[in-house]
């Protein structure tokens, strides 16, 4: 029985406190090991948790940016029976601008066949212009000739000719009033085939 003491005492001092010891170092090891898994796995649940923020953020602006396009679609489809093709708005000009040749052409046809007065484009910047009927004896030829370069009118020849022509041409220049320089040219063409 004393060789049981003396193990158990043994035990006491030697053993136990060697067991105690690694038990201790153990539980401190698995605290530290608990402790650093618990930080990787709180910077892991972070990572994770950000990363489904950044989704969560790109599928909402996905579906904002889908809500936008779906919406322009939307009046896109109710504006096409309003939009008219390039072809449609150049078939209106055109007729637009044919109706206002064709209410000039009768003008002029109304000015020859009343006023005797007649126009003729001789080259790209020469106009012969033409009056008849400004005496009962429609005796001659009352034209001039006009050029226009640089929006400079310039007369050619005058038949025949007039003393004021050149009185003339220069108010046209100043004020560029084309009706008002024929209106004063027809009237000077009348005063000479009336003294004839």
């Amino acid at each position: 029985m004393e060789k049981i003491r003396e193990d158990s005492n043994r035990l006491r001092k030697i053993i136990l406190p060697t067991v105690e010891k690694a038990v201790q170092e153990f539980i401190e090891d698995y605290t530290k090991a608990r402790s650093i898994q618990t930080v990787m796995f709180h910077k892991e649940a972070d990572k994770f948790t950000e990363r489904i923020e950044r989704t969560k953020m790109a599928i909402e602006c996905d579906e904002a940016a889908i809500s936008f396009i779906k919406s322009q679609m939307t009046e896109i489809l109710k504006n096409k029976e309003n939009i008219q093709c390039p072809k449609q708005i150049l078939h209106r000009k055109l007729e637009k601008h044919r109706k206002y040749a064709l209410k000039l052409s009768e003008l002029l046809k109304f000015y020859e066949k009343r006023l005797g007065l007649s126009m003729k484009k001789l080259t790209d910047n020469t106009l012969w212009i033409s009056f008849q009927h400004l005496n009962p004896i429609n005796c001659g030829e009352f034209s001039a000739t006009i050029k226009v370069e640089n929006k400079t009118y310039s007369l050619l020849k005058c038949t025949p000719h007039l003393p004021t022509v050149g009185a003339l041409i220069e108010e046209l220049n100043a004020t560029n009033n084309f009706s008002g320089f024929l209106k004063s040219l027809r009237a000077s063409f009348k005063s000479v085939a009336c003294d004839s």
